[in-house]
């Protein structure tokens, strides 16, 4: 179970800072008896910035999207452990004529302290296409990937994309995952023209993993 609550407010063109609050709850069984399960409650704060100057949140041709979040997660607030996160994430849009755009983005999320199993990085979902087992783990994880967004008939696209990614638990390199390569493809239909909002499916191939994705709206729109 996953909740996130936010709260965020606008004095400056562009710029948005508030407050959130998260909360979590998982169990996790290991294949080795030697592991115990694990049962966790993950209850944090922190705070929200961000500058979005995007055209269109669900499909942005031009504009930036940057932003800095933090967590804290205490024991004193029901937690079963005591960690902080930082997630930091750019996203750079680049219209390269009316039906064809192209997409930059760099993401690092890096977590210290007691960090449970339910609370380190996963590679995957929308920040690396392409794994979907949760094998890459660490308390930090980097991505970068690029995609490029093709609008061919009427409301019909398709997008391609590639990245890197890596996670590790510490700037010693424990537990490096490596470089990893992921690569994919996928179809738009745009559902609703007046809001611009698409609806496809992306396939995505890493190393020994895949991934497929039905979405609502484009990558990164969140």
């Amino acid at each position: 179970m996953y909740a996130n609550i936010s709260a965020r407010s606008s004095s400056i063109p562009h710029f948005y800072g508030g407050a959130q609050i998260v909360f979590s709850h998982s169990k996790t069984e290991f294949s080795s008896v030697i592991i115990p399960t694990q049962d966790d409650n993950l209850f944090g704060f922190g705070l929200a910035s961000e500058f979005d100057n995007r055209d269109n949140v669900m499909n942005p041709h031009n504009g930036m999207n940057i932003k800095l979040h933090s967590f804290s997660f205490l024991e004193s607030l029901g937690s079963t452990s005591e960690y902080h996160k930082i997630l930091f994430e750019i996203n750079k849009y680049f219209e390269l004529n009316e039906h064809s755009v192209v997409l930059a983005r760099a993401n690092a999320v890096t977590s210290f302290g007691d960090v449970p199993f339910s609370g380190q990085n996963v590679i995957g979902r929308d920040d690396l296409r392409g794994y979907s087992k949760g094998e890459h783990r660490g308390n930090q994880s980097y991505n970068i990937q690029s995609e490029y967004r093709w609008n061919f008939y009427k409301k019909w696209g398709m997008v391609a994309f590639g990245g890197l990614a890596m996670a590790v638990d510490d700037f010693k390199g424990k537990n490096f995952s490596g470089i990893l390569p992921a690569a994919g493809v996928g179809i738009r239909y745009m559902a609703i023209k007046s809001h611009k909002i698409n609806i496809g499916i992306d396939i995505a191939k890493g190393v020994n993993d895949w991934g497929l994705y039905f979405r609502v709206g484009e990558a990164f729109a969140r």
